[in-house]
């Protein structure tokens, strides 16, 4: 694939993932790396998170994963979107970082499913 045809592709999987985390996240957008900024910027910016996208024919979903423990700010849990062609989106993070999460919800709600 091109250089233009690949920016192309990770534009269009950043726009897919802002659009799915606005159900959640309504002020969801894509990260000012997309106009200009620097690599340390997520792709995809919401609170306390720092949000990697990789929309490619075979994602490595380590290697994003890593790209984004090693650009998150302190205090942002880092997360990958990946999703290979034709396929479902991943989202992947350390563990510890989703033990945190579910500790903080399991808390909140008291044990109970929401």
């Amino acid at each position: 694939m091109s250089g233009r045809k690949s920016k192309q592709k990770g534009k269009r999987g950043e726009r897919e993932v802002a659009t799915m985390l606005r159900a959640i996240f309504p002020e969801a957008k894509r990260g000012i790396q997309s106009r200009g900024g620097g690599a340390e910027i997520a792709d995809v910016e919401i609170p306390a998170f720092h949000i990697e996208v990789k929309l490619q024919a075979k994602p490595n979903i380590r290697a994003a994963l890593r790209q984004a423990v090693a650009e998150a700010a302190p205090g942002k849990h880092p997360v990958a979107f990946t999703r290979a062609d034709r396929d479902d989106w991943v989202v992947s993070m350390r563990g510890e970082d989703w033990l945190e999460l579910v500790g903080q919800w399991w808390a909140e709600t008291g044990g109970r499913a929401a």
